[in-house]
């Protein structure tokens, strides 16, 4: 009778034991699928990231482009700026120069009443 008992109990863990081991292959399973999402939505996000990342890129790149343009414009009209600065300089100076220099000088007189 306690044999039977025994066995009684020790097919009831072996059924246990069996569920259990079904549970976890159920369970390995079900990670394996959320993995597999996981994966698959971390892809698909790092896809788009990585597509802005280019856009992004390229666009910064225009812009650079753009403006590097747009300094070399502007170095070009400060050598304009400055060499027509020289040039006003140069002809102010000149004019300086010939200030006062001029020793002719005509006295007008007017008629006086007397004459």
């Amino acid at each position: 009778d306690e044999i039977a008992q025994l066995q009684q109990t020790l097919d009831f863990y072996k059924k246990e034991f069996s569920l259990v081991r079904s549970d976890k292959g159920t369970l390995n399973d079900m990670l394996d699928l959320k993995k597999k999402e996981v994966v698959l939505d971390l892809n698909g996000k790092l896809f788009r990231v990585d597509d802005e990342l280019k856009k992004h890129s390229a666009h910064q790149k225009a812009e650079n482009s753009r403006l590097q343009q747009q300094i070399t414009q502007l170095k070009g009209d400060k050598t304009t700026i400055n060499e027509q600065l020289l040039k006003l300089e140069a002809e102010l100076n000149d004019l300086q120069g010939h200030v006062g220099h001029d020793n002719d000088c005509l006295l007008y007189t007017s008629p006086s009443p007397r004459d």
